[in-house]
Formats: C-alpha cells, structure tokens, sequence
C-alpha cells in the first residue's frame, strides 16, 4: 500500500498538468465557438457588433442555446454577494445585510432600466396635466446590478428591488427615495425565473414624466413599464417575444408563460466565464466596415463584460483580475472577503486565453495583458 501511495503521488502532479491542458483546450474550443456565433449574429444584426453586458444572451440562440460553451472549465465558480455599488452607494443596502440568493450579482447584469422623458415634458419633467405617455429623449439608462438609485431586500429566494428614476437631478435638495419602481425577481439556483412588476408608492414621476422600457440583454422585455404593474413574467424562455405598447395606452397582451409540458427551460440570462473587451466596440450598434485583428474580443475573465481598458485609472483594475500571485493579490483585496479564485483571469498555467476579433487564439500571460498593449485599444473606442 504505501508503494502505490507512493506511485500515486508522483504521478498526481503529472495528472493535474493533462487535465488543465485539456482544460485550457475545451476553453479555446469554446471561444472559437462563440467567434462563430457572433459573425452569424452580426450578419443577422447588419454589421453591428456585439456590446454591453447583454452579449451573451444575444449569441446563445446561435450557439442552439448550449450555456455550456459560455464556461470556462478552470472557472471557479464566483461566491456571491450583494454587489459593492449598492452596499456603499446612496440609495444601497447596509453593507451588512445578506448575501443574495446565489448566482444573482453575477446575472443582474443583464437587466436595466431606459428612461425616457414624456413628449412635452421639459429638462426638469415639469408638465401639466397628464402624461402622454409618448417617449421623448432618453434621460437615462440605469443598470440594475451598479447603480446607486437601486436598493435591494433580499426575500427568501427573492430579491426586492426598489428603484429612484432620477436620483439628485431630480432637484438639487431630492434625496434618492427609491420609490419610484419596484420590482421582485425570483431567483431558483442563482437563475433569475420570474419577474413581478410590482405597484410603486410614488405617483408623479411614472406617470407624468418619463417612461420605462425594462431591457433584458439589451433588448426590451417589457415596454412601457407602467401599464404592466400587477403582470408577472416568466423569465425561463429564451424565446420569450417582448411585450410591447405599440398602441400608445392599451394594455400590451399578457405575455407567455412557459408550458410544464412545453420544452425544456431556457434561461433568458445566462452566467459566462468569458468577458466581452470593451475594445471591441464604440457605442451600441455602431456598424464598423472591419475588426482590428490586434484587438481582443472576448478573453477569460470572471464577468460578462471586461470592462479593463488599458488605459489610465484602470491599473487597480488588471491588479485583480491578472495578478497571478494569490499573496500579493491578498494583500490588497483580502480585506475585502473576496477570494483570489473569484477573479482570477490567469486560469490556465498562469495565462488567460484570449479570442481576437479575426478569429485567432492566443495564450497570453500577464505581460502580454499589461496596460497599452495593443489588445485593449484600437478601432471602436
């Protein structure tokens, strides 16, 4: 016995090396997968490139809907908590209160709020009578998941989220109330499954001066956030069509619920293992004639979208996401409770793959990733 443990534990080392080049084959496999999809979506889409956070929901149906391919193998699976914004900003939760149910910080993301002023309502929303309910400009797009006029309420496997539409622009003494949307979303293993439009206590602003399209992945999911309080919506099915207010104020049908019986779940929002480089892209749907091959695309890295640019003020972002030493990395985060593995982009020998925008794939490690190199910045920013 003690010569096979013996045997065993030489050959361990040997052991773990093949499966993290197998591993770091699969996560090149994938992203040679995802390049595919995001041509096809972008013939679909007239040339636009991919953008936003939403990015992977709007690749999944080309990819027949395998949320598999957006994991990286050597991932570790995030722990997570109620996100930094909303703990420290105005408007947030205490910093003390619960973890939300697992999985969530990681996929609200892919929600926000479009915010626009009501046809005849001037910079302030100051207008007489009753809202048009006609949209005007766009005054704001506030993300569900960073942003300072959300407050969450965990609720079991619930997340209340109470929502100010215009924070202190609102006037110079308005204090961020919170009261002007609220919403719960159900979550079941971290996945978001239902959504309730729930009535809010202020009855101005929704009314007479803006009005919300909720989007999901950079799509609109619900139109006309208003005329929808009291609706739940299922949010399992990919193929969920959205609910419009194309007849200015008649209630849109309710939407689809998925059948027991029907196929099987299909999340509208996925997790990925993959970060979108903010490179890749100048405003949302800007068309551009060609991708710089020197540019990354999309790259390990533990959130949906990489938001690390290269350029000046992000340095203490790439110290968390490729510093390869976990003891350096601890002696600035570990304050924090966060883990190194949580962000750690490095997942392969020290290296992180990384899928350029003509297709290519390479391993890189943190030299090649250091700041203004000519993978973070190029056409498109």
């Amino acid at each position: 016995m003690a010569i096979i443990a013996i045997l065993l534990a030489l050959l361990a080392p040997g052991a773990r090396q093949v499966w993290q080049t197998l591993a770091s084959t699969q996560c090149q496999q994938h992203l040679s997968v995802i390049f595919q999809a995001q041509a096809a979506w972008r013939v679909d889409s007239g040339g636009q490139n991919p953008w936003g956070k939403g990015w992977v929901g709007k690749l999944l149906p080309y990819m027949e809907h395998n949320e598999s391919l957006f994991r990286c193998p050597s991932a570790a699976e995030a722990v997570m908590r109620v996100p930094e914004a909303a703990a420290q900003g105005r408007g947030g939760v205490a910093a003390d209160s619960p973890a939300q149910p697992l999985g969530s910080e990681r996929l609200e993301s892919a929600f926000e709020f479009q915010v626009y002023r009501q046809a005849g309502s001037g910079a302030g929303g100051a207008k007489d009578g009753p809202g048009t309910g006609i949209r005007g400009e766009l005054a704001y797009t506030i993300p569900v998941d960073s942003h300072p006029w959300v407050r969450r309420t965990q609720q079991g496997d619930a997340i209340l989220y109470e929502m100010d539409d215009e924070g202190p622009a609102g006037g110079v003494d308005k204090p961020i109330t919170c009261d002007d949307i609220r919403f719960l979303i159900t979550y079941e293993g971290g996945r978001p499954r239902t959504l309730e439009v729930l009535q809010q206590s202020c009855m101005t602003s929704p009314y007479s001066k803006y009005v919300y399209d909720f989007m999901v992945n950079g799509e609109v999911l619900v139109s006309n956030w208003v005329t929808h309080i009291g609706e739940s919506f299922d949010l399992t099915r990919s193929d969920l069509a959205s609910v419009t207010d194309s007849d200015p104020g008649m209630r849109a049908s309710a939407p689809r619920r998925a059948s027991a019986a029907g196929p099987p779940v299909r999340y509208l929002v996925v997790p990925s293992d993959y970060g979108l480089s903010k490179g890749t892209y100048a405003l949302p749907g800007t068309i551009l004639g060609s991708m710089d091959p020197k540019l990354a695309m999309v790259l390990d890295y533990p959130k949906a979208l990489a938001e690390y640019t290269g350029e000046g003020g992000d340095e203490w972002k790439w110290d968390k996401y490729f510093i390869e030493n976990p003891s350096r990395w601890s002696e600035d985060w570990g304050a924090t409770g966060e883990k190194w593995g949580e962000y750690q982009a490095l997942r392969h020998f020290g290296r992180a793959n990384v899928l350029f925008c003509d297709g290519h794939i390479e391993s890189l490690g943190p030299e090649g990733l250091r700041p203004g190199r000519a993978i973070w910045s190029g056409q498109g920013r």
